[in-house]
């Protein structure tokens, strides 16, 4: 088993089913940047839930030696979110951080009134 299987496999079995996603067909759309210029490949993504779980994913990836490609919501301009060509790292998505903790009054989301 390689480096970023294991990887995959510590995150799942510490977060759960819904932290690691290996079925290729759920991994394809992710593959690519928006506007189809780049495409790559990876054995995995790993989704947290929380910041905790995002300090945590990123030390063990730094004690598997596993690169990780950030991404919020491929929707970069640029490619920077899509993983490298040969599959060397792990997608880590941010998608299931959609949750606003607090609005305050200097918030740009707050209807003045």
């Amino acid at each position: 088993m390689s480096d970023a299987q294991n990887l995959v496999e510590n995150v799942r079995n510490r977060f759960g089913d819904r932290a690691a996603i290996t079925e290729p067909s759920d991994i394809e759309p992710w593959l690519t940047d928006w506007r189809g210029r780049f495409h790559g490949q990876t054995p995995g993504i790993l989704s947290p839930a929380s910041t905790e779980e995002v300090a945590d994913i990123v030390r063990m990836a730094a004690a598997h030696r596993v690169a990780l490609v950030a991404q919020g919501g491929n929707t970069g301009m640029v490619g920077g979110a899509t993983p490298p060509p040969d599959g060397s790292a792990l997608i880590l998505s941010l998608r299931r951080m959609n949750k606003l903790r607090s609005i305050g009054a200097g918030s740009p989301w707050r209807k003045p009134g």
